[in-house]
């Protein structure tokens, strides 16, 4: 059977439109040589184009393309445009919908997953 396989290091969740539920709190983590760190998120995404459930991570940076919207859209405040109040031990179970494409980062070079149309979603909402 004919199928496509993702060779890069960093697996992308396909482009396509999703529902998303936080799957417990994300993980702080280091980046190597100190500059900076990044959260670890684990998603469970509905994809609706195949029907599925699946189970994946994400990395975020502060300024990843869609981040501010996602820490929204599990319970953040917005303190400023460039700055969101948010609890990671309150986000578990939280859903929002979103899209996502791929773009190259002009700055790395690799092609990175944007969100977009990103939305809250109540817990009993799908």
């Amino acid at each position: 059977m004919e199928e496509t396989t993702n060779t890069s290091k960093n697996q992308r969740i396909p482009v396509g439109e999703y529902i998303f539920t936080v799957d417990g709190s994300p993980e702080k983590r280091e980046v190597a040589g100190g500059k900076g760190s990044f959260r670890l998120w684990k998603l469970k995404y509905f994809n609706f184009d195949r029907g599925v459930e699946v189970i994946g991570s994400v990395l975020f940076f502060g300024n990843s393309p869609g981040y501010h919207e996602i820490l929204m859209a599990v319970g953040g405040v917005e303190v400023s445009s460039e700055d969101v109040k948010w609890d990671d031990e309150s986000v578990n179970g939280k859903k929002f919908s979103a899209t996502i494409t791929h773009e190259k980062n002009e700055k790395t070079g690799r092609v990175q997953e944007i969100f977009s149309n990103v939305k809250a979603l109540a817990k009993n909402e799908f």
